[in-house]
């Protein structure tokens, strides 16, 4: 195999971008929106497709792999309105899903709309969804562009049928908050023409189809139980069949990835509040046989055969390698070894392949690296680099990212994941730990973290801990941290503190806690609970008082986030008073640093108002930034810039790392 060289394609000095910046590394660098976060081959392998942003928007961009020249891009108008995500449906024509940028939450969400062009630029119309008839495209064909009370998304490109494509609708009644049964249709994908398939058993949820495009699995709510449900079609022609006893099994987080060759359904879930792993269940007997299953980690991702037609591979967040094959005679799985081997120390992954499986696209990442696209040929075993998703960030300038495993005070094992400056003996450093939100459910993982990254840049050790609680460790693991914010779950985060001192790795004098969302909330209960521990605190987005949320903000909006609510913090008024920092700011000795959004809809900025208030009333000084226009987190990229240049700026005053 050829050594993977850094370059770029002409799209660089099409759309003038930059190559690569000297040290040291800018804030912009690490808190950029990625430069690529999308590359597909087309099925016959002559283009390219590319998701870049130019300007405010992310567009589309088709390349000519004969002369690697731009053929033609594709840009949405609108509101906010981005390309989000695309797939080749055959050689020449793609479906494009809009997303957008809210203010309530920093991030992208698909927005339901649809649309459909040639890789040539050519055919390009709205093909169906509520916003597609402001959108000003050329050659906009007149049958397209229903405007429906429902949101699209593209379910299945069939490979294989040349014009057609899967959707799912999930119709709503306008004013109403309430999403039907998802429906299935086929559409005509040059003439927006649909014809209904079949309506979804369940309310809600997820469809699955099988390598044939059949629609075989459905998730979501039972409206007779009101109760989550899996259904599923052991013959792809027959009916549906109450498959929820797999719950019962395997846990309420149970999922459904598809159909074993043998018939049997596989199944992604937890035996007895352990760790999750992958079965194969026989429907008829319930009688299960083990395909993979570790003490370490969950089973959190699954990947197909080419012709997926079974699962060959599991991925897990285990400290040591996270991928497990589970068959030897698979095309998919030799190439996946030999890029392995290839590229040690990364996590490879396939982004998709031509339809002869002689050439595919290659992402490969890890701790050091965000992330590389190649070109990668089946036959020759050669691969050419295409792109890099920040391209200011050489890994060789990043630090390392190295796993961790300790056990708390009361002898429950703990994960993380610890972050070093880049050659750095690891010893005596000033410190920042990093608390994950969520918290339930999320988990810190192996891959590029670009907030550790920059604080490492910048000369600290960066300690990030999976506390009881969070995600990724099995469902007993996960519900160990219910109605223990700011007790157990806080004791975790402080044994983590202390453990980096224990190994060398920390300077006692020199420590701060920071973190977002329930890591805002984190942060704050770290000074109140250890006030001689930490120097300094960083809170962003944080939830303050634990009562506020039953009554602000989008958790209690519905039934599922007030259910949510009672499970993991509890009803004891006074109980959530003695765990909300608001009433505890008193004992605070280290410095602060707060910052919010004014439009946050997770932790209502009235969070915001009630710690100042009472920071105010207690005297103790503290810093704050506010964005009246951002919400739980910050989207627009110069406010994300300057709020962490000002944490930056926060933290070297007060633990005195040097800059570099």
């Amino acid at each position: 195999m050829s050594h993977p060289f850094r370059g770029a394609l002409a799209l660089l000095v099409v759309l003038g971008l930059t190559a690569a910046q000297a040290e040291p590394l800018p804030t912009r660098a690490f808190m950029r929106d990625p430069q690529y976060h999308t590359v597909k081959i087309s099925p016959d392998g002559r283009y390219l497709g590319v998701i870049t942003p130019h300007e405010d928007r992310d567009i589309l961009v088709v390349i000519n792999l004969a002369d690697r020249k731009i053929l033609s891009t594709f840009r949405l108008t609108g509101w906010y309105a981005d390309v989000g995500r695309f797939e080749w449906v055959n050689a020449e024509r793609m479906v494009i899903e809009s997303s957008q940028k809210y203010e309530t939450y920093a991030g992208r969400y698909f927005s339901g709309e649809l649309y459909a062009t040639n890789a040539d630029g050519t055919k390009r119309m709205a093909l169906i969804g509520q916003s597609v008839d402001n959108q000003k495209l050329s050659s906009v064909a007149a049958t397209g562009a229903k405007s429906r009370n429902a949101v699209w998304f593209l379910l299945d490109e069939l490979e294989g049928v040349d014009k057609e494509a899967l959707l799912t609708a999930r119709y709503f009644k306008p004013g109403s908050g309430r999403f039907f049964r998802p429906v299935v249709e086929r559409i005509d994908v040059y003439t927006g023409r649909t014809r209904v398939e079949m309506k979804s058993p369940l309310e809600g949820g997820t469809l699955r189809t099988d390598a044939l495009g059949r629609v075989r699995v459905a998730q979501g709510v039972d409206e007779e139980r009101q109760d989550e449900a899996i259904f599923v079609r052991p013959d792809p022609q027959g009916d549906w069949v109450d498959a929820s006893k797999l719950i019962e099994m395997y846990g309420e987080d149970a999922w459904v990835p598809g159909f074993a060759p043998d018939g049997r359904v596989y199944v992604v879930g937890s035996v007895g509040g352990a760790t999750a792993g992958l079965y194969a269940v026989d429907l008829k007997s319930w009688a299960a046989e083990p395909l993979f299953h570790t003490a370490a980690a969950d089973v959190d991702w699954v990947r197909w055969s080419f012709d997926e037609t079974r699962i060959t591979m599991v991925e897990t967040n285990e400290s040591g390698a996270n991928r497990k094959y589970l068959v030897a005679d698979d095309a998919h799985v030799k190439a996946l070894r030999m890029l392995d081997r290839s590229f040690a120390g990364e996590d490879v992954v396939m982004t998709s392949r031509t339809y002869d499986d002689q050439k595919a696209v290659v992402f490969a990442s890890s701790g050091r690296n965000s992330g590389d696209y190649f070109l990668f040929d089946l036959t020759t075993k050669k691969a050419e680099h295409l792109f890099s998703r920040y391209p200011e960030l050489d890994p060789e300038q990043i630090g390392p990212r190295t796993p961790f495993t300790m056990k708390a005070r009361d002898g429950v094992e703990l994960q993380g994941w610890l972050t070093l400056p880049a050659g750095s003996p690891g010893k005596a450093l000033p410190t920042i730990v990093l608390v994950h939100g969520g918290p339930h459910g999320i988990y810190d993982t192996r891959d590029f973290d670009a907030e550790a990254a920059l604080y490492a840049d910048r000369g600290y050790a960066v300690v990030q801990v999976n506390y009881r609680g969070s995600g990724g460790y099995g469902e007993a693991f996960e519900q160990s941290g219910y109605r223990k914010w700011g007790r157990e779950m806080q004791d975790d985060v402080t044994d983590a503190t202390r453990w980096a001192i224990a190994q060398g790795i920390t300077d006692p004098d020199r420590i701060c806690i920071a973190g977002a969302s329930y890591g805002g909330y984190s942060a704050l209960m770290g000074v109140i609970r250890e006030p001689d521990l930490y120097k300094c605190a960083f809170g962003f987005v944080g939830v303050y008082d634990l009562g506020l949320m039953y009554g602000r903000g989008d958790i209690p909006e519905s039934q599922w986030g007030r259910d949510f609510l009672v499970k993991a913090l509890g009803t004891d008024e006074a109980d959530l008073a003695a765990r909300s920092p608001v009433s505890g700011v008193k004992a605070i000795k280290a410095a602060l640093f707060i910052a919010h959004g004014g439009q946050d809809d997770r932790a209502h900025p009235e969070h915001f108002r009630l710690l100042r208030k009472a920071l105010d009333a207690a005297n103790k000084p503290y810093e704050w930034h506010y964005e009246e226009t951002e919400g739980h987190g910050y989207n627009d990229v110069d406010n994300r810039v300057e709020l962490y240049d000002k944490a930056l700026a926060f933290f070297a005053k007060h633990i005195g790392a040097p800059a570099q």
